[in-house]
């Protein structure tokens, strides 16, 4: 196979891999880097009897330094394999840029060609797959993505460039011409009805502001009829999604002032004028308030890359209903995680890549094609930045290997003027020498994202033989799914079974000994994760498995481990629901009910977790009279509940099942359902 269809593969494999990558598939990952690195590696591989081609610029420059800044984060994070993993998620871009523009540089316009048809199969692909689950299944599209919103990024990533290629073709003349000007026709109202009938407004604004770059950039580049037919296939394609997807252009044109405003919002609304709405303006601005308020207590050189959706759940709003993942607001994330450092030097990025790609339009030596191009590139970029303010696009696997090759070839658009130096390593070192380097340095990586991938593989398997009753074979695959790659998950499954140990076990000496173990697996977990609320719970759970193993102040110590995991995530429910019952039992009747009123301050959202919390709150509330709360929170429990599918019936379980005939004789209870 040639270096060019190699390349080409690679590119497809990672891009199809890192569409089925949803934040926890660690293997699949690994697969994307890994293909990356191969990439790479082929490139300088080849270099040795071509040469390698350089020349050092402010893009490449900004880009090696953002990712050493996040290398740099690795060694500060209390959280070591959290940010090992957002080190290889970010660093997508600098590690596909380097390996595209390798390939560029010495395929050309040839490689450049195979790699966007495939950005332009995939585009459709992705868009008629989207369009049939809006379409046929009544839903919003994302194809294999998890969020609507990370799907209409995508798309806008994809179709600005194409619509670019479609200006160029509307003035050529020709049947070859005509013919590639309806080809890009079709396919640009594809993707163009696919992003508007998901009616995203944070999309649909970076859309037109990209649309408006575009048009910017070539407007001495094409004629007026050209700029006149793709504003008119634009309006034609958002009135046909109009007209033929329930609200979708509607919402999206409602909500393009009121996302554009929510930042000013921001500044002059009080924290306490925000009710428990969960519309996504509101959400916004709550979730803006909570991240802000981490940014004011973390260093300035970041909490770590990766590691928001563990610091930020002591500081989230009780009017928070989303899921606590991401701030919603790329630049305010990565300067929570990064410092003000990280956030200077991406900016540096994005400032280096449009200059880079002004340069190339304005570039005379550049022919009209390449010129268009590159503006289409720029507004492909430009539409990312602009979502990036009421999204998390920088953590989307997909988004940022594309970003890295528009970046890859709008740096290889720039060197079209010369200026190009080739280093030859055959002057340097031998042909075998230098091949042992190359390998030895794609080795390095490719062992450690094999070991994620193995890990990921064994804690899998381990899950499955949990399920069967297998607790032997799967504590070997969690013990191996460590040394592969040290996380605190399988230690926690691991201190699961031997939870499960104390409690089953009758003989005295075995339960000693699974209790010991059990507490030295939580406390590895805690030195490796320290902010995961779950280690604690574990904890709490262990030290009452274990209350009659000879422990004597077990109940002060599971109260301690109770409360420390709700310090870390307040919306820990089962930690709140069993502090609130060992309270009970001590007989702190009034403690308990302040960590249950505690915790109804929170939105009530459709977990299930949350359920046999909320069937205290009730028995709690109707114990001491109040049959107005206890209405609300049972009418939240049924409304939980037929969002889960699960049976009126089962409510029972959650300890009220003498209570729920005399709530549903309540007149609170009559109205509110």
């Amino acid at each position: 196979m040639s270096r060019g269809r190699v390349a080409v593969a690679l590119v497809a494999f990672a891009m199809g891999a890192a569409l089925f990558e949803h934040g926890g598939d660690l293997a699949v990952l690994a697969a994307v880097q890994g293909a990356g690195i191969l990439w790479l590696a082929r490139g300088l591989w080849a270099g040795y009897a071509e040469g390698l081609r350089w020349r050092p610029a402010a893009l490449s420059v900004a880009l090696f330094a953002f990712w050493i800044w996040l290398g740099a984060g690795i060694l500060i994070t209390s959280v070591t394999f959290v940010s090992v993993l957002a080190f290889w998620t970010l660093g997508s871009v600098p590690l596909f840029h380097v390996a595209s523009l390798t390939e560029l540089r010495s395929s050309g316009e040839t490689g450049w060609r195979r790699i966007s048809c495939l950005l332009c199969v995939l585009a459709a692909v992705v868009a008629i797959h989207g369009i049939w689950q809006r379409v046929v299944l009544q839903e919003q599209g994302h194809s294999l993505f998890l969020n609507p919103r990370s799907y209409e990024a995508f798309l806008n990533l994809l179709l600005l460039p194409v619509a670019a290629a479609l200006l160029h073709a509307s003035d050529r003349q020709g049947r070859a011409a005509r013919r590639k000007y309806w080809l890009l026709a079709a396919l640009a109202t594809l993707v163009l009805y696919a992003q508007a009938g998901n009616g995203g407004r944070g999309s649909a604004l970076g859309l037109w502001v990209a649309i408006a770059l575009l048009f910017f950039l070539v407007r001495r580049q094409v004629s007026r009829q050209a700029l006149a037919r793709l504003l008119a296939l634009v309006v034609a394609v958002y009135g046909l999604a109009a007209l033929t997807v329930p609200n979708s252009v509607g919402r999206a044109s409602a909500g393009l002032g009121s996302v554009a405003a929510e930042a000013l919002a921001l500044a002059a609304r009080p924290a306490d004028s925000l009710n428990g709405d969960t519309d996504r303006d509101s959400q916004r601005l709550v979730i803006w308030r909570g991240a802000i308020e981490l940014w004011r207590h973390s260093p300035w050189y970041g909490t770590g890359p990766g590691t928001f959706w563990l610091t930020y759940r002591p500081y989230r709003e009780p009017q928070d209903a989303s899921a606590g993942q991401h701030a919603h607001n790329d630049y305010l994330e990565l300067l929570i995680e990064l410092g003000w450092p990280g956030l200077a030097l991406l900016l540096l990025v994005m400032a280096s890549a449009t200059r880079t790609a002004l340069g190339a339009v304005h570039n005379a030596r550049l022919t009209a094609s390449q010129r268009m191009e590159a503006a289409g590139l720029l507004a492909g970029l430009g539409a990312i930045a602009v979502h990036s303010l009421f999204s998390f696009n920088f953590y989307l696997p997909p988004v940022l290997i594309a970003i890295a090759l528009y970046s890859g070839r709008l740096r290889a658009l720039a060197e079209r003027g010369g200026g190009l130096k080739i280093w030859r390593p055959s002057r340097w070192v031998g042909r075998r020498a230098y091949r042992v380097m190359v390998l030895g340095m794609a080795a390095i990586p490719l062992s450690q994202l094999g070991g994620i991938a193995v890990a990921d593989a064994r804690i899998r398997q381990a899950n499955q033989q949990m399920a069967r009753a297998e607790f032997e074979s799967s504590g070997t695959n969690l013990r191996r799914a460590f040394r592969a790659f040290a996380t605190d998950r399988p230690l926690l499954e691991l201190a699961r079974i031997y939870i499960r140990g104390v409690r089953t076990m009758r003989d005295e000496a075995a339960r000693r000994h699974f209790f010991n173990e059990g507490i030295k697996l939580l406390d590895r977990a805690a030195e490796v994760n320290p902010l995961r609320a779950y280690t604690p719970l574990l904890r709490a759970a262990l030290i009452e498995s274990g209350a009659d193993a000879g422990d004597p102040v077990w109940q002060p110590r599971a109260v301690r481990a109770y409360r420390h995991a709700l310090a870390l995530d307040p919306r820990q429910w089962v930690a709140r629901a069993a502090l609130a019952q060992l309270l009970l039992k001590q007989g702190q009747r009034a403690d308990a009910v302040r960590v249950v009123e505690a915790g109804l301050r929170f939105a009530r959202l459709a977990e299930p977790s949350a359920l046999p919390f909320y069937g205290l709150a009730v028995r709690l509330a109707m114990e001491r009279g109040d049959s107005a709360g206890a209405a609300a929170v049972y009418q939240d429990m049924k409304r939980i509940s037929n969002t889960l599918h699960l049976t009126p019936e089962s409510l029972a379980a959650f300890g009220i099942e003498a209570w729920i005939p005399v709530i549903e004789a309540l007149p609170e209870a009559a109205g509110g359902g």
